[in-house]
């Protein structure tokens, strides 16, 4: 367990963990010089079968962003109040950062109690219980001590395993990130990194990046509450010995993370918590410190709905920030007036998209209003029904907002009745309901046109008023059951038979020439070996593809039906064998990297395929037999 330490500057917190270590946690020479504590302090101690970890923190109203830096949400807190001072201001505002941040246990020590009389050490409790009685230490254990000569450590450290043997063993399966507070080089044995795990587990050997840094870097050990381990999880106290990275390229701010974890965000929507203390509401981009741990960035924050948000209550605000934070979902952030004289609140990240031109359209802060829910809860399933209630959410993208592995996504979505399909979700309802929308605007179109000329995805999401990208969703759910065709860019109906479309059938020989070579020519290449005008090859190519001579692979090739069914099988057989990869296509079918991926994305637009990461696979391998080929 670790234990983070609370309380104004010089009310002895670091000697407490002297008399509870024997490790004195002020390394600086200018600590030692003043007897103040400026920067994090670590110590460590066995105590009755557990290892418990001390991270001392600064009590100067001047360093509280250190103290921040030092702050997990799952720590357990040790409140220090001393007997002869009693509750200071950064009593108060340490306590609210802890409650911020979102601790949920805590031990309360009421230090120097050999420097006053039993009358003054009860008007402080008093006055603790009063600071505490709406806070998570309402109910916490308070504990009289005198580190100078040991009265009551023993008492407090019984507190300390108590509480160490009713912590929970926190969820391993997220994505690892690690918050780095310091960073060094070790004779011997290279570049040091230390800090609080916040999610996932990590072991030697892993592969793990450094935020800020495309390095990749490997984990060549790693130590656990200063003890060597073979690995480390969420709630940790670790020290990472890091090979492929030099240690002045890394500082405190930055973090060790899985690659897949990593994305770092100028903008973030959040649920604001405004102290009443703060003077006045957060309507217009009110200027803010923004803390996330050991990282830091300028910024302004905007409330979301039409009200602001008053002092003493919460509510929706998005940030926008000077420097990119590795913001995930659920996280807790500290924010500090724009001159950092005073805490005004904390927020808990309920996403970090994008922030559209109209932030306070009704139905985004609706949404918002379902995913603050979710955020708090930690409810991934209930945020993604939220998020897919309209249109479809990416695949990765909220992988990564989660920090969850992308293997899980989609036994998350089976659950909530969402479809996932080509790396994007879509709720079934509104699957149903759009495609029942698009096949009757069809028949409509089809019955004016007497064929089978279709709509354009663009006509379709004119006339439907939806997203080009929810309509490109369900096309192609339409595709796969059967109702939809979907070729050359326009939609029609499963059962329209189409007109015959004349076109120019001696050029068509030679385009033909050109698209069947061995890697099939791109149209700009094609205008260049005919000496066509661009323009006018346009114009034709679109003539033979609307005849069915040729097929368009994406806006740049095109190839001949028959060749495209040879290739198609070529994927097909390939597949049959497992997950494929570009270069193996390429290898298999000798159309070269570009030819390659755009057959790729032809085939994943006509459901044939299926792309996961870097990898595809068959839509329906055990049926491969049956896949209709173009």
């Amino acid at each position: 367990m670790i234990v983070t330490l609370a309380g104004h500057v010089d009310h002895g917190k670091t000697a407490l963990v002297r008399a509870l270590s024997g490790v004195d946690t002020n390394r600086l020479a200018e600590e030692k010089a003043r007897g103040l504590t400026i920067d994090l302090g670590f110590a460590y101690a066995d105590m009755d079968g557990f290892r418990i970890g001390f991270v001392d923190v600064p009590g100067h109203q001047r360093f509280v962003h250190n103290m921040i830096a030092g702050v997990g949400n799952h720590q357990h807190a040790l409140m220090v109040v001393a007997a002869d001072d009693g509750v200071m201001p950064q009593t108060v505002e340490h306590l609210q950062i802890l409650s911020l941040l979102g601790l949920t246990s805590g031990t309360i020590a009421l230090t120097k109690v050999d420097r006053v009389g039993s009358d003054r050490i009860q008007q402080v409790r008093t006055q603790i219980r009063a600071l505490t009685s709406r806070s998570f230490l309402q109910n916490a254990r308070m504990v009289e001590v005198a580190a100078t000569t040991g009265k009551g450590v023993p008492a407090l450290a019984r507190c300390l395993v108590q509480a160490a043997r009713a912590r929970r063993v926190r969820d391993r399966s997220a994505c690892f990130r690690l918050a780095i507070d310091r960073a060094f080089t070790l004779p011997g044995a290279g570049t040091i990194v230390t800090g609080t795990v916040l999610d996932g587990a990590v072991a030697v050997q892993d592969q793990l990046v450094v935020s800020g840094s495309s390095k990749p870097v490997r984990v060549r050990s790693i130590a656990v509450q200063g003890e060597p381990a073979d690995s480390a999880m969420a709630g940790d106290r670790t020290g990472i010995n890091i090979a492929g990275i030099a240690a002045g390229q890394v500082c405190r701010g930055q973090w060790l993370m899985d690659p897949n974890a990593m994305r770092g965000v100028r903008a973030a929507t959040l649920d604001l918590e405004l102290l009443a203390e703060h003077p006045r509401a957060v309507g217009a981009w009110h200027p803010v410190h923004m803390y996330h741990l050991t990282a830091h960035s300028l910024g302004r924050i905007a409330s979301v709905g039409a009200d602001p948000v008053r002092p003493g209550t919460t509510g929706l605000v998005d940030a926008n920030l000077h420097e990119p934070l590795q913001l995930k979902v659920g996280d807790a952030v500290i924010f500090r007036s724009h001159d950092q004289s005073s805490t005004i609140g904390g927020g808990t990240v309920i996403s970090i998209d994008l922030l559209p031109r109209r932030r306070k359209a009704p139905a985004r802060v609706s949404q918002l209003k379902q995913a603050s829910r979710a955020a708090r809860a930690h409810d991934p399933a209930g945020a993604l029904v939220a998020g897919t209630t309209n249109e479809p959410v990416d695949a990765s993208e909220f992988c990564k907002a989660w920090n969850i592995p992308q293997e899980e996504f989609v036994p998350l979505a089976n659950g909530c009745d969402v479809i996932v399909d080509s790396g994007s979700a879509l709720r079934r309802a509104r699957v149903c309901e759009v495609l029942e929308r698009i096949v009757k605007l069809l028949r409509l179109v089809s019955a004016k046109q007497s064929g089978a000329e279709g709509c354009s995805v663009e006509a379709l999401s004119e006339q439907l008023h939806l997203s080009s990208k929810t309509v490109k969703f369900v096309v192609g759910q339409g595709v796969g059951r059967g109702l939809l065709v979907y070729d050359s860019g326009c939609c029609t109906l499963a059962g329209d038979a189409p007109k015959p479309v004349p076109f120019d059938e001696p050029l068509f020989e030679r385009v033909r020439e050109c698209v069947e070579r061995p890697v099939p020519l791109a149209i700009g290449d094609i205008a260049k070996e005919l000496r066509i005008r661009g323009s006018v090859l346009s114009h034709k190519l679109k003539e033979m593809v609307r005849a069915q001579a040729l097929v368009r692979l994406s806006a740049n090739r095109l190839m001949t039906p028959d060749r495209l069914r040879e290739m198609t099988a070529i994927v097909v057989d390939l597949g049959a064998r497992g997950p494929f990869t570009v270069a193996e296509v390429r290898y298999a079918t000798g159309l070269g990297r570009n030819a390659s991926i755009e057959l790729l994305e032809y085939m994943d637009r006509s459901r044939m395929t299926r792309r996961s990461g870097n990898a595809r696979t068959l839509v329906d391998s055990d049926r491969k037999d049956q896949i209709r080929l173009p």
